[in-house]
């Protein structure tokens, strides 16, 4: 006879994705994350350069990103 919390973890088994490779080796995980990571690196700075020129320009008294020119 199974057992409610059997019964539970037979769902949660069932329930899971099934896309991709099962059997990545940690090699192909771990430069999986380096992939991942230097992309929001980049896009990190990316938004940064444009917070740090839209408050620079703001302050010498360009106009290219005030919210009525946008």
């Amino acid at each position: 006879m199974m057992t409610k919390i059997d019964e539970r973890k037979n769902i949660i088994v069932s329930l899971k994705a099934n896309y991709g490779e099962r059997n990545n080796g940690i090699e192909k995980r771990i430069q999986s994350l380096k992939i991942t990571s230097s992309f929001n690196f980049i896009l990190t700075i990316f938004f940064g350069l444009i917070l740090l020129t839209s408050i620079i320009s703001g302050l010498l008294g360009y106009e290219y990103f005030r919210w009525q020119k946008i």
